[in-house]
């Protein structure tokens, strides 16, 4: 026997010997992960398990798997589970809590060979595979307990089949990855949060400390402040001047780049409102970007190849074609007291030169105070009054005694230059009578602030809208619709290719330039919705 032989040998029966000398339990705790997964489920509360992971799923999971571990054997952890746990521990990448998925309870499982200690891991694992799944892809919050305009119904996904096919994948690091939301708009701010986490790293942006209006032509010590706000955002990007305190024509066009990227009136100005949001702190800035992640957590996965998005707090109205804006136009919202819902729905008909049927409270509270204090209001607007099927002269009513309480007409306004939708009226289904239109009030649209409908979508360009909607139609050239509007004949056209409308509201947006733009919060909905600050550290 040569040497290498005798040291094989002396090897084998001293690891055999080390092995002999183990206690029997100790035999035993690197094998009976599976029977320790019965009996903790069975009854978790006996084995110190927290009562907050969700023990029906995780009841559901192991029954179907004869309670077999998920994420390692006797020999350790499976890769899966490291991916998985390198994911927890940089959720906050997503605009989540680390906290939140046990991270703490499985460190101190990690790496054991004992059976009862790799059963929890097993378990916190599966459990915080079934949050974090939840989280990523729907949200942390249901958007109908905390935004009281969401309207739009979330996919429901069951996570126990998820992890169950997850589980057999080829590379489930990717197939994690995939969870969140694929679309470029929740990738860009996912961007963003890392951006504007380094700056506040950094120490955040300076305040500007002055009521005074900062303007061109001007010198005063705090508009070389106002240079450094604008440089830590990128607005302004020039190196430093000979004179810091006098206010250029550079340093204009950066205040206009920051008024357009926050929906602020253009006109180059530091005055209240420009100062006010360029005073906004950049922890406020993360929250805001971290909660309209989550309202891109709400929507649906699939948004469809062709669909309309409307920003009610943008006031903008995007087409896309696979998930790239081919068309871009100015909206006017409803107002704060008549805020506008987030809803979806199938635009199907266009309807050219529109009856206008008033809602009853349009009716009521903007429209009968005028009737009353003039006679003439409803002939001079082109409204008509019926009831019961017949049509009435409005001067034969008194409507005086009509209110909230009496009031049995319908107003119905003919087609022409004074109706409230204009030209054109674009129908798409959903439960709240809303939908897109035309307006005789293009004035409306200078303004920054545009929320001065009741519900409704005003559109600024509907030409270009019909344009995108019949373009698959050779017979409905520019001139032919130009033609059927002037003719005054009101007509309805079903579109070929119906496609969806998603009417939403993000106070922050990214932009594949990678800027990221903040809109006011028109309808309060961001300071009162629990999403807004999931933690205090940014």
């Amino acid at each position: 026997m040569n040497a290498r032989m005798i040291r094989v040998a002396l090897l084998s029966t001293l690891a055999w010997s080390m092995l002999c000398l183990l206690p029997a339990t100790a035999l035993a705790a690197s094998g009976h992960a599976g029977g320790q997964l019965q009996e903790i489920l069975q009854n978790p509360a006996d084995a110190g398990m927290s009562t907050e992971l969700d023990w029906k799923k995780l009841r559901k999971f192991y029954a179907s798997r004869h309670y077999q571990p998920a994420w390692s054997d006797h020999s350790g952890v499976f890769l899966p589970a490291r991916q998985f746990r390198d994911i927890l521990e940089n959720a906050d990448r997503e605009g989540l809590e680390p906290k939140s998925y046990h991270l703490k309870s499985i460190a101190r499982q990690w790496g054991s060979i004992h059976a009862a200690k790799r059963a929890r891991l097993d378990l916190l694992l599966t459990d915080a595979f079934f949050l974090y799944s939840r989280h990523v892809s729907q949200g942390r919050y249901a958007p109908f307990e905390v935004d009281p305009l969401w309207n739009i119904d979330v996919p429901q996904m069951d996570p126990v089949a998820l992890l169950e096919s997850m589980l057999e994948e080829d590379d489930f690091e990717r197939a994690l990855q995939a969870l969140a939301p694929p679309h470029p708009g929740y990738r860009w701010l996912r961007e963003a949060l890392k951006k504007y986490r380094q700056l506040a790293a950094q120490g955040g942006w300076p305040t500007i400390r002055t009521s005074a209006i900062l303007k061109y032509g001007q010198r005063h010590a705090q508009v070389a402040v106002l240079r450094r706000r604008l440089m830590a955002e990128g607005d302004l990007q020039l190196p430093a001047v000979h004179d810091a305190q006098y206010f250029d024509q550079l340093l204009k066009y950066a205040v206009e780049r920051f008024q357009v990227r926050h929906g602020l009136e253009m006109d180059g100005l530091v005055g209240a409102g420009t100062r006010a949001a360029l005073n906004v702190p950049v922890s406020t800035r993360i929250e805001q970007i971290k909660l309209n992640m989550e309202r891109w957590r709400w929507l649906p996965g699939e948004l469809g190849e062709r669909y309309i998005m409307v920003n009610t707090a943008n006031f903008e109205l995007l087409a896309f074609d696979k998930n790239k804006p081919v068309l871009g136009m100015s909206v006017i919202t409803g107002k704060p007291e008549r805020p506008t819902p987030v809803i979806q729905g199938m635009l199907h008909t266009l309807v050219l030169n529109p009856y206008w049927t008033l809602p009853r409270t349009i009716a009521i509270e903007d429209v009968l105070p005028k009737q009353q204090r003039n006679p003439e209001y409803l002939t001079s607007k082109g409204i008509h009054v019926f009831a019961n099927g017949e049509e009435l002269d409005p001067r034969q009513i008194d409507w005086s005694k009509a209110d909230e309480d009496y009031f049995p007409y319908i107003l119905r306004q003919e087609p022409g230059p004074d109706n409230a939708l204009g030209r054109f009226k674009f129908l798409f289904s959903n439960n709240f009578d809303i939908y897109l239109h035309d307006t005789p009030s293009y004035w409306k649209f200078d303004q920054a602030m545009r929320a001065f409908s009741s519900g409704c979508i005003r559109v600024q360009e509907p030409f270009k809208l019909v344009s995108y909607l019949l373009r698959s139609q050779s017979e409905w050239s520019e001139q032919a619709i130009k033609a059927a509007t002037r003719s005054g004949e009101n007509r309805r056209i079903p579109i070929p290719d119906a496609l969806p409308v998603y009417l939403v509201y993000f106070t922050a947006w990214g932009r594949s330039d990678g800027t990221t733009s903040f809109y006011r919060d028109v309808y309060d909905l961001d300071q009162t919705n629990p999403a807004f600050c999931l933690t205090s550290n940014p």
